[in-house]
């Protein structure tokens, strides 16, 4: 990655609400940026031209759209304390693959063939884990009542859900069978962002440091490093990867975004993208290209 700040390749604006969600999808054989707000709105853009190619759905109550991905091989959206709609290319409109109930902050998590979607069962805290061609859903509970549901993080290769919660604490959980294999109070503050490597597991507060755990035999250890950053940045939104694992992204609530090794825990890039608006969204789509959105209705293109 280059050392002096890159500008952005593109910019789309008249987001209305913010931006809350974004992703890189197919839809009739072509490349697409989605792009989800937070009054309930998806609208898809050519990739390759960048103009709008259709509105994919809007929400009759204005409900949030907090994660889009590709599931299954159709587009599938999270709207807030509504369901899990799936849009395929054979048929108009869309089928619900699970209703959810409000539980908070939550989104869902797709890593691989397993999609992970948070759920509120009488008062207790819920995840569903799906698998691709596979009908039925497990269903995770996870008991702690008086614990918010914030963050879910999936590691396919030991079959392992991670969990942030409100309290601080960060969970792991057998996909299988459910039951806790690791668990660990990292700070006071909510965990608003993880995202797991075969070797570690990263998690971020409201503020600094980003907390490193290890994964040994792909268990969760009590071996802890952190990664600083700028006290102004007030809070980490997002943390992303690249397909490499090589590189994470980590957006922050002034509008500032910073890349950082996996391996050397080193800063390797730091962007002022927009000042004092929070970054909401964030999509790598490859190991140089990443898109953000923020709460000013914009979204950035960046080739780094």
């Amino acid at each position: 990655m280059s050392r002096l700040p890159p500008k952005a390749s593109f910019l789309w604006t008249g987001f209305e609400g913010g931006v809350s969600c974004i992703a890189v999808v197919r839809r009739n054989g072509r490349s697409c940026v989605a792009i989800g707000t937070k009054k309930g709105r998806v609208e898809l853009y050519d990739e390759e031209t960048r103009l709008l190619d259709s509105i994919l759905y809007e929400d009759p109550q204005e409900r949030g759209i907090i994660w889009i991905g590709t599931f299954n091989g159709n587009i599938v959206i999270h709207v807030r304390t509504f369901a899990l709609l799936c849009f395929t290319e054979s048929a108009d409109g869309f089928e619900i693959l699970l209703t959810t109930q409000h539980y908070g902050h939550c989104a869902a998590s797709l890593f691989g063939s397993l999609l992970a979607i948070p759920d509120l069962e009488d008062k207790t805290s819920v995840v569903h884990v799906m698998k691709e061609n596979e009908a039925e859903a497990k269903r995770i509970p996870l008991q702690n009542q008086d614990w918010m549901l914030m963050c879910l993080s999936i590691a396919e290769e030991s079959n392992s859900l991670f969990i942030g919660w409100d309290s601080g604490c960060v969970e792991q959980r057998s996909i299988d069978t459910g039951d806790k294999r690791a668990s660990f109070k990292l700070t006071n503050e909510p965990i608003f962002a993880i995202c797991s490597t075969s070797s570690s597991l990263f998690a971020a507060t409201s503020t600094s440091p980003i907390h490193v755990l290890r994964i040994v035999a792909e268990v969760l250890v009590d071996e802890k490093e952190t990664i600083d950053y700028n006290l102004s940045a007030t809070g980490c939104s997002c943390l992303r990867l690249t397909p490499s694992e090589k590189t994470i992204f980590a957006s922050f609530w002034d509008g500032s975004l910073r890349a950082y090794s996996t391996k050397k825990r080193s800063l390797l890039l730091a962007l002022q993208v927009c000042q004092g608006s929070p970054i909401q969204s964030l999509c790598v789509a490859t190991n140089q290209k990443f898109y953000t959105g923020d709460d000013l209705g914009q979204v950035f293109f960046w080739n780094v």
